[in-house]
């Protein structure tokens, strides 16, 4: 039997888009990703449930189309791309998959709200245009949130690409590298 037979004869409850399969996977992620035990449990802890749930989901996905590519020896474009207003990724990554209505019903049934558990995942570009605008750098800023970070970048002036440009830097919370 081939590999991608093997691999794709294997289902689990992450490819369960209706609302009992999505309960069941929000309560096993609860319980064995988050650690909690569901009677105690926070809307914060349902929220980082559903947002593994949801990353199964979307990581299943990944799989079949990158075993689709071995299988047809397709070709790939690769490239580097920085965006900065991505927007909140669970509730995309539910809308993408086409299961956010199945998820807010699974939710609900749990009795928690869908509202209440978004809200708890944070906007990123707001977080970056708010705590890192003053800063020129991004390795910079990016290594006072995580202690060490590489970035690439790449200039274009006039459709003239400049060389790629790198950064690295160095800093730990508290004692940050960045400019005053």
């Amino acid at each position: 039997m081939a590999k991608t037979a093997k691999a794709t004869a294997v289902q689990t409850r992450a490819s369960a888009n209706d609302v009992e399969g999505i309960k069941q996977s929000l309560i096993d992620h609860l319980q064995y990703s988050v650690g909690k035990d569901p009677m105690l449990a926070t809307s914060r802890d349902w929220f980082l449930a559903a947002a593994f749930a949801v990353r199964d989901r979307l990581i299943g996905r990944w799989m079949e189309t990158q075993r689709g590519y071995y299988d047809h020896d397709a070709k790939r474009v690769y490239y580097l791309s920085m965006e900065f207003l991505i927007g909140r990724a669970l509730t995309n990554g539910m809308i993408n998959l086409g299961v956010y209505d199945a998820f807010k019903e699974a939710v609900a049934q749990l009795g928690y709200d869908m509202d209440e558990l978004q809200s708890w995942e944070v906007e990123p570009a707001l977080v970056w245009w708010t705590a890192w605008r003053p800063w020129a750098c991004p390795a910079t800023a990016m290594a006072s949130a995580m202690n060490s970070a590489c970035s690439l970048s790449i200039s274009s002036r006039a459709g003239k690409s400049k060389a790629p440009r790198t950064g690295c830097a160095m800093a730990t919370l508290g004692n940050s590298s960045a400019p005053a």
